[in-house]
């Protein structure tokens, strides 16, 4: 149904009144008249014969419904293509005047609200584009229409302007375009005219990547910055850039290791849905969590995630990264810090404290791996009877709230076993202690308590065990004990005239053969057999009784005073007991030590290069005295060997560099040094990253002997000369830690990369 009255009933009324309105005009004023108000802009109607400029002589309706056309050709194409506002109005093309009523006086607006009322719209405000390409939605449904058309409310138009008509519909016609033209997609398609214009409301995210989780509520230039390769107007051309992985844009919070061990991306377990990276749909299988370097095992495999790694907090404090042998940090001390420091003992290497799994497993802390050799490895070898004891035996808690004791248990006999000597070896503890025994163990075994071992009588009793004494059975001072916890008796309890204390005499035990003939003989009156004899024989003679300087020439002192007169004075075959002269067995000059003794030293300080006297002594005595051959006086290490001691070299004991060992046939107990060079006593630290052997070895770098961290290297000499920014460096930023195959660690020096990208990221400017 049509929304009008039929135009040709319409159109023939209006007709008939113009006409007659044009029939009393030209009666009463033939001649042109004034302009309607509507068409006083039009110049060119100005003095042309009024409305015939346009209507022309014509009277009839029909001329004048075809009039307005030929002024408003735009209104025309309109009606002709069906396009437009008065393209889709349902109307004829020639029915103007049903809608703009002119002719009746200035107050009537042509385009105004009746206009649009007679359209079949409630008024001109009400019109919300419809049947256009660009409805009036969101924003725009709230502005005046003079926002857009500026001439909506002029009451005249100029000549050539248009009141709606020739408006683009692109935005950009009337917004700025803050992508510069850049966009190949319209303005409307992201983001449309319902929300703000930075919200995008209509835009889309591929589906490639989502924009879920903590990604949903980005600003779209925080992952697309201005002047980047990802900036939007560099997605929305023509040519877009690949797809992005997490890694472009989030830092990896793994370590290298890791990620090395993981073949997977970030999505595998962090997925793209995930409100947070480390969210509760964070899967992570037992396969991965291996690769962090801590397998899901044992119990640790039944544990919940949130046990070890908390709901709360930042990433790193949850995920720490923890080895599988800190155990110390989800785990209280059940040992309460007993171990805190474990020194290397029995030669091993010093260990971590907090090692647990050297001694326990992930199924059950009370099982414990500690065994035998362990223990032995503490300071306690476990054999003998200790072997099968348990380990609360010995080791017991204090009080029920404290932990059981393990170390600082003490380790000597009479911590645990009563003393079966009555304390008789008490007083003894400090001559025991200068070699390292201060207990039982100086003379029983850890099997049973008899029989006795290494027992050194002279420095347990006082008495010590020489000659016949030593060959002697223990029971023949020893008689038979008293109870059956002893082995052997007490001397005092055999021997008439012993008391304990006092000191041992041959005449306690043995009759005098002399008599009363010695009585007065030796220093201070002392009436011993002693004074002359030895243990070993009767018939040998002790030197302190005989003057040998004052009969020979050549005193006995130091070692000389305690040889037996035999080892000297060599008895002839045909006269066994008797002292044999000394010039028979040691042809030479006397007082020389080489008429008597073997050069150990093979004749290496005899040379030209040794000095032949040292402050008047020659010979042997340029070094030794007659004390102790092992002793010396005024030895210049530099001067009879080339090689001088300082530094840390002089602070060293002689056997650091020679090896102390058996008496060999020449007297030598400590074997030769090495050499001179580094490398003959030192392990390489570099593990032969430099050939030692070129040029100086060791000194080239390290010339101070008081530290070997002191150094003396030269970057120039290198391969790699050092400009200003690389001086400024820490040798550790270039030369860091590296292991090998086998296991072995040392900082890596050579070979190392000379060119930048060896040691710094091209992509991002960084080093190593």
């Amino acid at each position: 149904m049509k929304r009008f009255l039929d135009p040709r009933v319409l159109l023939g009324a209006i007709a008939l009144v113009i006409v007659a309105l044009l029939a009393l005009r030209d009666a009463a004023d033939p001649g042109p008249g004034p302009l309607h108000p509507s068409h006083a802009g039009v110049a060119a109607l100005q003095g042309h014969g009024g409305c015939d400029a346009c209507h022309g002589a014509a009277r009839s309706a029909a001329s004048m419904a075809g009039a307005c056309g030929a002024c408003h050709d735009a209104i025309a194409a309109q009606f002709d293509g069906h396009t437009g506002f008065h393209g889709g109005l349902d109307v004829e093309a020639a029915a103007c005047a049903q809608c703009h009523g002119e002719h009746h006086g200035e107050a009537l607006d042509l385009a105004g609200d009746t206009a649009f009322r007679r359209a079949g719209f409630a008024a001109r405000d009400a019109y919300d584009h419809a049947g256009l390409a660009f409805g009036l939605t969101g924003a725009h449904a709230s502005l005046a229409c003079d926002a857009c058309h500026r001439n909506a409310d002029a009451p005249h138009l100029a000549a050539g302007e248009r009141r709606f008509l020739g408006l683009e519909q692109r935005c950009t016609a009337c917004h700025d375009d803050p992508h510069g033209g850049r966009m190949t997609r319209g303005c409307a398609e992201c983001h449309g005219q319902s929300e703000p214009f930075e919200t995008v409301a209509l835009f889309e995210h591929t589906a490639e990547f989502p924009l879920d989780g903590p990604h949903g509520g980005l600003a779209c230039a925080e992952c697309h910055a201005q002047g980047t390769r990802y900036a939007v107007e560099a997605l929305g051309g023509a040519s877009p850039p690949v797809a992005r992985e997490c890694a472009d844009c989030h830092q990896a919070g793994h370590s290298a290791g890791f990620l090395a061990r993981v073949d997977a991306g970030c999505a595998d377990c962090h997925g793209g849905g995930a409100r947070s990276f480390g969210a509760a749909d964070l899967e992570v299988t037992a396969a991965l969590h291996g690769a962090s370097g801590f397998p899901l095992a044992d119990a640790h495999a039944t544990v919940d995630c949130a046990a070890c790694h908390g709901a709360e907090g930042p990433f790193e404090e949850r995920f720490p990264g923890r080895a599988a042998s800190d155990c110390a940090v989800c785990h209280d001390d059940p040992h309460g810090g007993q171990f805190a420091a474990i020194e290397a003992v029995a030669g091993a290497p010093a260990r971590a404290a907090t090692a647990c799994a050297d001694c326990h497993d992930a199924t059950s802390f009370a099982s414990s791996r500690f065994g035998a050799s362990e223990h032995a490895r503490a300071g306690f070898p476990l054999d003998g009877a200790h072997a099968p004891l348990a380990c609360d035996a010995c080791h017991v808690a204090p009080d029920a709230d404290a932990p059981r004791v393990f170390r600082g248990t003490m380790s000597h006999c009479s911590a645990c076993h009563d003393d079966v000597h009555g304390g008789a070896f008490a007083e003894r503890g400090l001559a025991l202690a200068e070699h390292g025994a201060t207990d039982c163990a100086a003379c029983h075994g850890t099997a049973a308590f008899a029989p006795a071992r290494a027992f050194d009588h002279g420095e347990a009793t006082g008495f010590a065990l020489a000659g016949a004494h030593a060959a002697a059975d223990c029971s023949a001072c020893h008689g038979p004990p008293a109870d059956a916890v002893r082995a052997f008796g007490r001397v005092e309890d055999h021997v008439t005239g012993f008391a304990a204390g006092e000191p041992a005499r041959c005449v306690t035990c043995h009759e005098d053969p002399h008599g009363d003939r010695f009585a007065a003989l030796g220093a201070g009156g002392a009436r011993d057999c002693a004074s002359c004899h030895t243990e070993t024989s009767f018939l040998d003679v002790a030197p302190g009784a005989f003057d040998h300087a004052g009969a020979t020439g050549f005193a006995l002192e130091g070692a000389h005073a305690q040889t037996r007169c035999v080892k000297c004075h060599v008895p002839a075959k045909d006269a066994p007991r008797r002292l044999g002269d000394v010039a028979a067995a040691f042809p030479g000059p006397t007082g020389e030590c080489a008429t008597c003794h073997a050069d150990p030293h093979g004749g290496r300080f005899e040379g030209v290069d040794a000095p032949a006297r040292f402050e008047e002594r020659s010979g042997c005595a340029r070094c030794h005295t007659p004390e102790s051959f092992r002793g010396s006086e005024g030895f210049d290490h530099g001067a009879w060997t080339g090689f001088a001691l300082s530094g840390a070299h002089a602070e060293a004991d002689c056997t650091a560099c020679h090896a102390p060992k058996l008496r060999d046939a020449l007297g030598r107990t400590t074997a030769p040094a090495e050499g001179t060079s580094c490398a003959d006593c030192h392990a390489d630290p570099h593990l032969g990253q430099f050939d030692l052997s070129v040029g100086d070895g060791c000194v080239r770098c390290h010339d101070s002997t008081e530290a070997f961290t002191a150094g003396a290297f030269d970057h120039a000499d290198a391969r790699f000369a050092l400009d200003a920014k690389h001086d400024a460096l820490d040798c550790g930023a270039c030369h860091v830690p590296s292991r090998t195959r086998d296991g072995r660690e040392a900082v890596r020096y050579r070979p190392l990369g000379r060119e930048c990208a060896d040691c710094h990221d091209p992509g991002t400017g960084g080093g190593r």
